[in-house]
C-alpha cells in the first residue's frame, strides 16, 4: 500500500516585509502593495483563482511557465518533473502519478500495448498497484489470489468487457484485499460456476465494486453473485439477465455483510431461490436498489433473508413484478432487521412482503398475488405506518420505477431528517428517495 505525504517539504523561514513566498522562494511584492486577498481564500496573491499561486492556470508549478519544458502547463500536475504530464507513460513501482489521471503506478493493459490481458498485468502487479484497462474485449477468466491490485476501466462497463466464454468464473477475488483498491467500470459475462458465475468472492475480501454491469451467466448456487464471508461494496451496479439453477443471482452467506447501493437486478432467472438477492447469514445492507422483472422460486422468490441473517437492512429499495413459484415477494424470516421505505408491488408469483421479526415500517406493498402483508404472523395486517396503495410507478414492464407527481409514495417515508430526500425534503418510498438517490 502507498503511502503519498502532501505538502512535507523542508520548512522555510517566512519572507520579509514587502515580500512574498512562492515554491519556497521569496520575491518582491509588485501591484497590491498590501498583498491584498482579492479571491477571498487563503492566500495573500492578488489574483482571482482561488489557489495559492499569483497566476490563472491549474498547474502545480506556480506560474504560467512549462517550468519542466515537457510540453504541458495546464493541469500537469508537477511543473518540476518532465516525466510527469497528461498522457505520459505510467512506471509502477515510482510512488508518482505519472499520467496526472489521479491513480499512482497503475499498469495500463491495451490490444496493442505491453499488457494485452488483463490477468498479464495483474501478473505484473505488486500490492497496492492499479491496474488500468483499455476499452475492448477480453475473453479471459480473472483471479486476484495473492496481490492486492485494482482493477479501473478507462471508459466504463459499456466499453470494457470480460468475456469467460463459458471457461469458468469472469471473476475470483480470495486474496483478502478490502474496498481500499476498486473494481471499477467492467461488464462481466459469459461465467459459469457452481458456486456463481459472474463473481465469486472468498476469504473475507471486500473489494469496492462499481460501475460495473454482470450479465449473462450462469451457476448453480448464485447467478451472477456469490458471496462467502465477505464484506464487499457494490455500488452503481447492473445484475442482469444471469441463471441460477438452484440458489439466487446474488446469494450471501457467512458472517459478513456486504451491501447493495443503487443496485439493479432485473430480468434474472433461478429455479430453486431468490430470483434477486438471497442473504442466507451474517448481514447485509441494501439501499435505493431495484429488483424487477426477475423469476425465481423459494420462500422469497425476488429478496430472500433467511433467519440465520441478522442486522439486515433494507431501504428504499423497490421489489416489482417479479413472478416465480414461490410464497413472498420480499420475505424475512426470524433474524433480525430494519425493513423501511420500501416499495413491494405488482409480484404475481406469490404474496407482498412478510416480516416475521425485525421491522421499521414506511413500507407500501399492493398488487402482489395475495396478501399484500404479513407482519409478524398476522395474515394481511397493514402495520400503523405502512400503506396499502397503489404507488403509481411511472413503467414497471419498462423497469422505470419512478413515481408518478400523484403518487401516494411521496413524502411518504419515515420523517427522521437521517431519511430524508437529498434535497431535504421527506423521505419518498422506494428507490429513487432517501439520502442516497440519486437523480
Amino acid at each position: 500500500m502507498l503511502l503519498l505525504l502532501v505538502g512535507c517539504g523542508p520548512a522555510q523561514a517566512p519572507c520579509g516585509a514587502g515580500t512574498h513566498e512562492k515554491d519556497g522562494v521569496c520575491f518582491a511584492d509588485v501591484g497590491d502593495s498590501g498583498r491584498g486577498d482579492a479571491d477571498a481564500d487563503t492566500d495573500t496573491d492578488t489574483d482571482t483563482d482561488a489557489d495559492t499561486d499569483a497566476d490563472t492556470d491549474t498547474d502545480s508549478g506556480g506560474d504560467d511557465v512549462d517550468d519542466d519544458s515537457d510540453g504541458y502547463v495546464e493541469d500537469d500536475c508537477n511543473d518540476a518533473d518532465a516525466s510527469v504530464h497528461p498522457g505520459a507513460d505510467e512506471a509502477s513501482g515510482d510512488n508518482l502519478d505519472n499520467d496526472c489521471d489521479g491513480y499512482v503506478d497503475e499498469l495500463e493493459v491495451c490490444a496493442n500495448g505491453m499488457y494485452r490481458t488483463i490477468m498479464a498485468g495483474v501478473y505484473a502487479a505488486v500490492d497496492g498497484d492499479i491496474v488500468q484497462v483499455c476499452p475492448g474485449t477480453y475473453v479471459e477468466t480473472l483471479r486476484l489470489s495473492t496481490t492486492w491490485v485494482g482493477l479501473v476501466s478507462e471508459a466504463g462497463s459499456a466499453d470494457t468487457i470480460v468475456d469467460a466464454n463459458g471457461a469458468g468464473i469472469v471473476l475470483l477475488v480470495e486474496n483478502g484485499q478490502d474496498g481500499s483498491l476498486p473494481i471499477e467500470g467492467f461488464t462481466l459475462t459469459g461465467g459459469d460456476h457452481e458456486y456463481g458465475g459472474g463473481v465469486q468472492v472468498w476469504q473475507q475480501s471486500a473489494p469496492a465494486f462499481r460501475d460495473m454491469v454482470i450479465t449473462g451467466n450462469s451457476g448453480r448456487w448464485a447467478g451472477g453473485i456469490y458471496l462467502d464471508n465477505s464484506a464487499s461494496t457494490f455500488e452503481d451496479v447492473a445484475v442482469t439477465a444471469n441463471t441460477a439453477l438452484s440458489g439466487a443471482t446474488i446469494a450471501s452467506q457467512g458472517i459478513e455483510s456486504p451491501s447493495f447501493t443503487r443496485v439493479l437486478v432485473a430480468d434474472n432467472y433461478s429455479d430453486g431461490d431468490a430470483g434477486g438477492i438471497a442473504i442466507w447469514g451474517g448481514g447485509a445492507t441494501i439501499l435505493n436498489s431495484v429488483i424487477v422483472n426477475n423469476t425465481g422460486a423459494g420462500t422469497g422468490y425476488a429478496l430472500d433473508i433467511a433467519k440465520q441473517a441478522e442486522g439486515v437492512v433494507v431501504y428504499n429499495t423497490v421489489v416489482a413484478a417479479n413472478d416465480g413459484n414461490g410464497s413472498w415477494a420480499f420475505h424475512t424470516e426470524l433474524g433480525t432487521g430494519d425493513y423501511r421505505n420500501n416499495i413491494i408491488a405488482f409480484n404475481s408469483g406469490g404474496h407482498g412482503f412478510s416480516a416475521w421479526s425485525g421491522g421499521g415500517g414506511y413500507n407500501l406493498s399492493y398488487g402482489n398475488n395475495g396478501y399484500n402483508f404479513f407482519l409478524n404472523g398476522d395474515e394481511g395486517e397493514v402495520g400503523a405506518t405502512d400503506i396499502e396503495a397503489d404507488p403509481q410507478l411511472t413503467s414497471v414492464a419498462a423497469g422505470d420505477v419512478s413515481l408518478l407527481p400523484t403518487s401516494p409514495a411521496i413524502n411518504a417515508g419515515d420523517p427522521g431528517a437521517e431519511y430524508n430526500d437529498p434535497d431535504g425534503t421527506r423521505n419518498d418510498l422506494g428507490a429513487h428517495g432517501g439520502p442516497f438517490a440519486t437523480e
